[in-house]
């Protein structure tokens, strides 16, 4: 019976010892699940705190592509602006040199005139118009005369 027993023995033995291995890998899977879940629940919360600044950058780009598009058209309407700007100072260079062309024309006319018609010079000074107020008064009828603007206006 000595043997039997022994083997009994032994045969518990090992089956105790198997079952505290087991019951220390049960406990050591038990613990990094717990590990892992709990590492899987901060990772969630990152992610999920990712996302909300992924969605907040994305809501960010549509509102800069929305700025972009309207400095775009800022810019093309500078440009149109800029560009009827510098027309119209070529035009206003174009309408003093014509200004400065009829000065002289009516210059020359005046000499071309007095040239013609000496006698008539004296006569005019003493039917000119006189300017009161924007209006004109012939001093020989006494009837008012309209004047298109001063005469120191350009245009």
């Amino acid at each position: 019976m000595s043997d039997s027993n022994a083997y009994v023995n032994a045969y518990i033995d090992h089956a105790i010892g198997m079952i505290h291995e087991n019951v220390n890998v049960v406990l050591q899977l038990k613990t990094q699940l717990k590990m892992a879940n709990d590492l899987l629940s901060e990772k969630d919360a990152v992610i999920g705190s990712l996302m909300s600044k992924l969605d907040s950058y994305k809501i960010d780009s549509e509102e800069m592509a929305d700025l972009r598009d309207k400095a775009q058209r800022w810019e093309e309407s500078f440009n149109t602006m800029s560009t009827k700007a510098s027309h119209i100072d070529t035009a206003l260079g174009q309408i003093a040199q014509m200004k400065a062309e009829i000065k002289q024309r009516d210059a020359k006319i005046a000499k071309l005139e007095e040239k013609l018609n000496p006698t008539k010079k004296t006569i005019n000074t003493k039917n000119k118009p006189i300017a009161i107020a924007g209006n004109a008064v012939d001093e020989v009828s006494n009837v008012p005369i309209a004047i298109a603007g001063n005469a120191t206006d350009d245009f």
